[in-house]
C-alpha cells in the first residue's frame, strides 16, 4: 500500500507520527509529573502526622516510666501512697519537651490532678467541653483506660479566642488510678503540608512551562527538518529523473550534472550508476553508426566490384569446364565464409558484454566481499572487548558497593547506643526527681540527652532505610547489567559469525564470476579457431579461383550462370545497403 504513496507524502506521514509521539509522551510526562508530587504530599503529610503521634506517645511513655519508679519506691516502702503520689504529680507537673510540651494528669472520675499548677487542678472537668460541644476530657480518659489512645478537639490557644485543632494521647496508670496526658495543636502541620504543597506546585508548574516550551521547540525542530529533508530528497530524485528524460529523447550528449555525481548520499550513487549508463549508451550508439557506416561503404564497394565481374564475365566467351567447376567450388567455399563471419559476428559480440559485465563484477563482489568480511571481523573483536571491558568494571562496582553492608552495622551499632542512652537519661531523669531542687538542672540535661537519644535513633533508622535502597538499586543494576553482557555474548556474537560467514560466501560468489570470466576466454578461442577456418576456406577459394583461370571449357554456361547469382548478389547488397540507411537513419536521432 505505501508504494502507491509519494516519497513527499510518506515523509510527511513519517513527521506527523514523530509530532503526535511527541504530544502524547509530553501528555504522559505531565500527568506523571502531576500524580508524583501529589503522592509525595500525601506521603509528606502522613510522616509528618505519624512523627507527632510518636512523639506525644513516647513522651506519655516517658511520664508514666517516671510514676512507675515512685511507685517502686512505695512498694519498698520509701514513701506512702500520698506522699508518692504527690512527688509523682510535682514531677510530670514540671516536665516538658519541645518549645511548649507539657503533661496533665486526671483520676479515672475526672478530677484534674496535674495542669500547669492552674487552678484547675483539684477540680472535676469530666463534662469539659471543646468549641464544638464535644466532652474532649470524657474521651481523653476512655481512651487512656482502654490501653492508650489518641484524642482530636478544638481548643483556642493561650491568648487566642478561635479553637484551633489539637491531638492528644493519654494513657493509663492503673496503680494510682490516674490517666497521664499529653498534646499539642496539629494546625502547624496543616500549615507545614500547604507550604509544601504551594511550593511543590510552583515546582511542577515551572517544569511543566519548561517541558512544554521544550515540547514546542522539537515539534518546530521535527517540521523544519522534515522540510529540508524532503526538499532535499526531492530535488534530488528531479535532478535524476530531468537525466533520465533528457536520455529518454535521445540525447545522449548532456552531460550528468557535476553538482549531482559528487553528492555523498544515495543520490550520489545513483548518479554515478546513471553516468556510467549513460556513457555505456553513448558509446554503443558510436560504435552502431560507424559500423552502419562501415557497412554502406561495403556494401557500395561490393556493388562495384559485382558490377565489374559481370562485365568481365560478359566479356569472356570461353570457360573450360574444369574452371565452371572451381566456380562452383568458390561458391561454396564463399557461403560457407559468409557463416563463418556470422557465427564470428555474433560470438564476438557475446563475448564483448560478457566479459565487461564479469569483469565489473568480479572486481566490485571481490571488494565488498572482502570489506564486509574485515568490518564484520573487526565489530566482533570490539563487540566482545567492550563486554570484557563492561563486565570488569561491573564487578569492581559490585565489589565497591559491598560498603554499604558495613553502614548498616555501624548503623546498628548506633541505635543500640541510643537505647543504651535514652535509658540513662530516663535513670537521670528519675534520679534527679529524687534530689528535689538541687537535681532539676541534672534532670534539664537528662531531657536533653535523651532528645538527641531520640533523634540518633530517628537518623538511624533513616539510614537503615537509605542502605537498603542501595542495596536493592545495587541487585538490580548486577542483574540488569548480567542480562546485557549475556545478551552481547550469546545473540551479539552470534550474529557477527554468520555476518562473517555470509561474507565468506560473497567472496566465493567472486570467483564464481570469475570462473564466468575465464569460459567467456574459451569462447573467444573457439572464435579464433572458427577465424582460422574462414582463412582457410578463403584460401581455398583463392586456389580454386586460379585453378579455374586455368579452365578453357564449358566457360560460356558457367559464366551466364555465374552473372545470374552476381546479379542477385547484386539485388541483395542493394537491399544492405537501404537496411543500412534505416540503422543509420535511427542512429542519426540520437544527439552523442
Amino acid at each position: 500500500m505505501l508504494q502507491n504513496f509519494k516519497i513527499k507524502t510518506k515523509i510527511i506521514g513519517m513527521a506527523s507520527l514523530l509530532v503526535v509521539g511527541i504530544l502524547i509522551t509530553s501528555i504522559v510526562g505531565i500527568y506523571q509529573e502531576r500524580k508524583l508530587s501529589t503522592d509525595s504530599l500525601n506521603s509528606l503529610e502522613k510522616a509528618m502526622r505519624s512523627d507527632y503521634d510518636d512523639e506525644i506517645k513516647n513522651q506519655v511513655g516517658a511520664a508514666i516510666s517516671v510514676i512507675n519508679e515512685i511507685y517502686k519506691d512505695y512498694q519498698n516502702g520509701e514513701y506512702t501512697e500520698d506522699e508518692a503520689k504527690l512527688l509523682a504529680a510535682d514531677l510530670v507537673r514540671e516536665m516538658r519537651y519541645g518549645e511548649n510540651g507539657y503533661f496533665w494528669i486526671d483520676t479515672y472520675e475526672g478530677d484534674n490532678v496535674v495542669l500547669l499548677g492552674s487552678d484547675t487542678e483539684g477540680t472535676n472537668r469530666i463534662n469539659t467541653e471543646d468549641a464544638n460541644g464535644y466532652k474532649m476530657v470524657a474521651d481523653i480518659i476512655k481512651n487512656g483506660k482502654n490501653g492508650g489512645g489518641y484524642t482530636d478537639y478544638y481548643f483556642p490557644k493561650e491568648g487566642e479566642t478561635k479553637a484551633s485543632p489539637k491531638r492528644s494521647y493519654s494513657q493509663a496508670f492503673e496503680p494510682f488510678k490516674w490517666v497521664i496526658g499529653t498534646g499539642n495543636y496539629t494546625d502547624d502541620i496543616d500549615k507545614s503540608v500547604n507550604e509544601n504543597k504551594k511550593e511543590l506546585n510552583d515546582i511542577v508548574t515551572d517544569n511543566i512551562s519548561k517541558f512544554f516550551i521544550i515540547v514546542v521547540v522539537a515539534i518546530l525542530a521535527s517540521i523544519v527538518l522534515t522540510i529540508i529533508i524532503s526538499k532535499e530528497i526531492l530535488n534530488g530524485f528531479k535532478s535524476i529523473i530531468k537525466s533520465l528524460e533528457i536520455m529518454a529523447t535521445g540525447n545522449f550528449k548532456e552531460e550528468i550534472p557535476e553538482k549531482l555525481l559528487n553528492r555523498k548520499d544515495d543520490f550520489g550513487i545513483i548518479a554515478k550508476s546513471l553516468e556510467n549508463m549513460h556513457s555505456a549508451i553513448r558509446n554503443l550508439i558510436y560504435e552502431a553508426k560507424n559500423a552502419a557506416n562501415g557497412n554502406n561503404a561495403m556494401a557500395e564497394k561490393i556493388g562495384e566490384n559485382i558490377s565489374v565481374l559481370n562485365e568481365d564475365i560478359e566479356s569472356v566467351s570461353a570457360v573450360t569446364e574444369e574452371l565452371a567447376a572451381g566456380m562452383e567450388e568458390c561458391a561454396a567455399s564463399s557461403e560457407e565464409m559468409s557463416a563463418s563471419t556470422h557465427e564470428i559476428n555474433a560470438a564476438s559480440a557475446s563475448i564483448a558484454k560478457k566479459s565487461e559485465e564479469g569483469a565489473t563484477q568480479a572486481i566490485e563482489i571481490t571488494k565488498r566481499a572482502k570489506t564486509t568480511k574485515k568490518k564484520a571481523t573487526e565489530s566482533k573483536s570490539r563487540a566482545d572487548k567492550l563486554g570484557n571491558e563492561i563486565q570488569y568494571k561491573l564487578e569492581e562496582a559490585l565489589k565497591s558497593a559491598k560498603v554499604v553492608d558495613k553502614i548498616k552495622v555501624l548503623a546498628d551499632v548506633i541505635l543500640g547506643i541510643t537505647e543504651q542512652t535514652n535509658l540513662l537519661a530516663l535513670n537521670a531523669a528519675i534520679e534527679a526527681a529524687r534530689a528535689g531542687e538541687a537535681g532539676k538542672g541534672f534532670s534539664v540535661v537528662a531531657e536533653e540527652i535523651r532528645k538527641l537519644a531520640e533523634q540518633s535513633k530517628e537518623a538511624v533508622e533513616n539510614i537503615q532505610i537509605v542502605t537498603k535502597e542501595v542495596t536493592d538499586a545495587v541487585t538490580s543494576l548486577s542483574d540488569n547489567s548480567n542480562m546485557l553482557l549475556n545478551f552481547v555474548k550469546e545473540d551479539v556474537t552470534k550474529d557477527y559469525d554468520k555476518f562473517i560467514i555470509i561474507a565468506n560466501e560473497y567472496e566465493n560468489d567472486a570467483t564464481f564470476v570469475e570462473s564466468l570470466i575465464t569460459d567467456f576466454s574459451a569462447t573467444a578461442e573457439e572464435l579464433t579457431a572458427s577465424l582460422d577456418n574462414v582463412l582457410s576456406a578463403i584460401d581455398e577459394v583463392a586456389k580454386t579461383a586460379s585453378e579455374g583461370a586455368q579452365g578453357t571449357t564449358d566457360i560460356a554456361q558457367k559464366s551466364t550462370d555465374i552473372h545470374d547469382k552476381s546479379e542477385l548478389v547484386l539485388s541483395n547488397v542493394r537491399e544492405s545497403i537501404e537496411y543500412s540507411n534505416i540503422i543509420k537513419n535511427e542512429m542519426d536521432k540520437f544527439i552523442i
